[in-house]
């Protein structure tokens, strides 16, 4: 899952029975009833727990996976439909549609059978790949991606509530430790799975592949998942519960996403920036992000982001630094490989050129708080170091030495990873004697991360193109430089000493889309200050006694 981690949501009387009074004034359908199960008996354990979570563990890789594993691949996606101004829509129309929808499903599942919405979030998924798989134009498959995002929110959000409904609580930090797991293998693999697939066999084998892998993930979930029933119950009919879903929330978000993205990708690339029509779609994103506000205000207990999670101190500095993390996160992932691509090497290769970046995020994401119980200082500090990282890559051109850039790389990603999944313990530190509110407050965590890696791409890539096409020689024919601007692989075809100055316009395009980390991490060190610093060990104990 792009949060890095998980945590359930399980309706309670304390948390239910006083809304409903509220809800048939202003909701109706909505909860009346708490259905109240035995906890002992909602669990699984042995053989039948160890398959579930494989499951699971399955449907979040091909989640996560499916963020990574066209990095390397992009090159040569927009090379064969020779659409290099369209790239960062592949990547921002799977954020989009996951980040729009990732809130409102964890509405419908306070309604439905969870089982069921997990799995009809995997068949979302795969059809949106399949689409992907199929594709013979450049529409396809960005419209295959934003599928695949819809049943990506489901599929994370779902697992998100699942776990708690069939683990004990002490059991669930080893999960969340299996699942920060997860999320480094698939961040490692991706790229190289990407590159393989791209250079050995055809790219759309990165879409290929998630139909086995939903197919086993929904074979083990159907056997070994328990179909518990809803806990809430409902006064009306299906029809009226669900059509009093926070669905306008949902609408002004992908409104506001959408017309936030337009200007970013068109701006000095396919409009100028001072554009009537790129004017208009960002005082159209502003009016929408205010409308949505309103609205949410207005829902109150029933928005899709509660006011009361959005500015408590904790999830709100939490929030911020997430959306930098993702930030910083995007702009290395996507843009080292292009950077390698335009050098020579292969999507095979460059996978293996970023491992260091990768191995960093996640050696530092495994053991960080371990052993202290502290988080606050990693989240205060570590930041800056992708910021040194940032300012390093910039330094970079066609002749610094690979061992410099690998340790760059190191630099940049442990400062990464030292924030990706901490800023989850620091929220669930937060509502450790409150944990109704958990899933909340990851939701809207999470929700940030997405925002922040369609932003930062979209921006990048904006960036990116506008930079090349004003750096490269002026003296080139026409002809090929707009092959130059479509296509990275066309740069292998050029000779000397055409070909030097064309890498070199590449190195300096790509220049200011690194130093984007400098202020990234900037940033998400400030909004640390906003977090509480306890300690993991003794909030944990003092939440137990408060319970007891």
């Amino acid at each position: 899952m792009s949060s890095g981690s998980v945590s359930g949501y399980k309706a309670t009387e304390k948390e239910l029975a006083p809304q409903s009074s509220r809800s048939s004034a202003t909701q109706p359908g909505f909860a009346l009833e708490v259905r109240d199960a035995p906890e002992d008996s909602r669990y699984v354990s042995g053989k039948q727990l160890l398959l579930t979570f494989i499951g699971l563990f399955m449907a979040v890789l091909l989640v996560t996976l499916d963020q990574t594993i066209v990095a390397t691949a992009l090159p040569r996606i927009v090379s064969d439909f020779n659409a290099l101004g369209d790239i960062t829509w592949i990547v921002t129309a799977y954020y989009l549609t996951q980040g729009g929808c990732m809130l409102i499903v964890g509405q419908i599942l306070k309604l439905s059978r969870k089982k069921l919405v997990f799995l009809a979030s995997i068949a979302i998924f795969e059809v949106g790949s399949l689409i992907c798989a199929l594709s013979k134009s450049i529409p396809v498959l960005i419209f295959g991606r934003a599928i695949a995002g819809c049943g990506a929110a489901g599929i994370q959000i779902s697992v998100s509530t699942i776990m708690p409904d069939i683990t004990p609580l002490e059991k669930r930090p080893i999960l969340f430790s299996a699942f920060g797991g997860v999320i480094g293998l698939s961040t490692v693999a991706g790229p190289l799975l990407g590159g393989a697939f791209t250079d050995d066999v055809t790219w759309q084998w990165c879409f290929w592949i998630n139909l086995p892998c939903g197919a086993c993930a929904v074979a083990l979930v159907l056997l070994f998942l328990p179909n518990h029933p809803p806990a809430v119950l409902f006064s009306r009919g299906l029809l009226q519960t669900y059509l009093g879903l926070d669905w306008l929330g949902m609408i002004l978000n992908i409104g506001f996403f959408t017309c936030l993205l337009l200007p970013l990708q068109w701006g000095g690339n396919v409009k100028p920036w001072n554009s009537p029509s790129v004017i208009a779609l960002f005082v159209v994103s502003a009016v929408l992000f205010a409308a949505f506000i309103i609205w949410e205000r207005y829902k109150g207990e029933h928005a899709m982001i509660p006011l009361n999670v959005v500015m408590r101190r904790t999830p709100l500095g939490a929030a911020i630094v997430s959306f930098f993390s993702y930030v910083l996160l995007m702009v290395a992932t996507y843009y080292l490989p292009l950077w390698y691509q335009s050098h020579g090497s292969d999507a095979t290769r460059s996978g293996l050129n970023i491992l260091p970046l990768l191995g960093a995020v996640i050696i530092v994401v495994g053991g960080a708080t371990t052993s202290t119980g502290r988080y606050w200082w990693f989240l205060l500090l570590c930041p800056l170091l992708s910021s040194i990282g940032a300012g390093l890559l910039y330094t970079v051109t066609s002749t610094t030495p690979n061992a410099h850039i690998i340790g760059f790389q190191i630099i940049f990603g442990a400062g990464v990873g030292a924030i990706f999944q901490t800023v989850l313990i620091a929220v669930q530190a937060e509502y450790a004697d409150n944990e109704e509110m958990i899933p909340q407050a990851t939701s809207f965590v999470s929700f940030t991360q997405i925002l922040g890696g369609i932003v930062s791409i979209a921006i990048a890539g904006s960036i990116f193109a506008n930079e090349l096409r004003s750096n490269l020689p002026s003296d080139l024919p026409s002809e090929l430089r707009e092959g130059i601007l479509e296509s990275v692989t066309a740069i292998s075809a050029l000779t000397e000493p055409t070909k030097s100055a064309v890498l070199a316009a590449y190195s300096r395009s790509l220049d200011p889309v690194f130093v984007m980390g400098v202020p990234a991490g900037i940033c998400a060190s400030l909004a640390a200050l906003l977090i509480v610093n306890y300690n993991l060990k003794t909030r944990a104990a003092a939440a137990v006694t408060q319970s007891a």
